[in-house]
């Protein structure tokens, strides 16, 4: 049985596939992918304040801090996984981690560069290939921990630096296993 930092991990089979490997995992994130609102009213016909959802605009939206969610990230050697996670933000840490919100298959990538959001956080944002054939943003934040509201240097910028090499890595091999 194999063990990953103290876990088990038939206790990460509720998302690991078949030959799937963690390589490495990250706490106190949020994840922002892409996502499409419409905007309208609710009679339909026209458009604009009076038009409905057929008659309405829809505006995509990538990597936004409005749509951002919690989360733990999963590193494995086919895929990145976000991980729906309770954050106690009086302690900066996870109380729990849920669910699966989003993954981004290695390779899907397309590009990986970093980032700053709101000035005091280090991001990544990575770039896919979407099935239409355009590009997509993906932001990840390294939410800093600890009360911060004078230091507006990011912290983490250290952490994301590495992770973005190890995805680079990790995507790399990828493609050379396809091969």
């Amino acid at each position: 049985m194999s063990v990953y930092k103290g876990i088990l991990m038939t206790d990460l089979t509720f998302f690991l596939q078949k030959g799937e490997k963690v390589i490495k995992d990250c706490d106190y994130l949020q994840f922002s992918g892409v996502g499409y609102s419409t905007f309208g009213g609710f009679v339909g016909g026209g458009r604009g304040v009076f038009g409905g959802l057929a008659g309405g605009h829809t505006v995509k939206t990538e990597g936004s801090v409005f749509d951002a969610k919690s989360c733990h990230m999963y590193l494995t050697n086919q895929r990145l996984v976000f991980c729906q996670a309770d954050l106690d933000v009086t302690r900066f840490k996870e109380r729990k981690i849920g669910n699966i919100i989003s993954e981004i298959p290695l390779m899907a990538i397309e590009g990986v560069q970093p980032g700053t959001k709101l000035m005091l956080h280090s991001s990544i944002e990575i770039a896919t290939r979407n099935s239409q054939g355009g590009i997509d943003k993906n932001v990840i934040t390294f939410l800093e921990k600890g009360f911060k509201f004078l230091d507006l240097s990011a912290k983490r910028a250290p952490e994301r630096d590495g992770w973005i090499q190890t995805i680079k890595q990790a995507r790399e091999n990828a493609v050379k296993k396809k091969k």
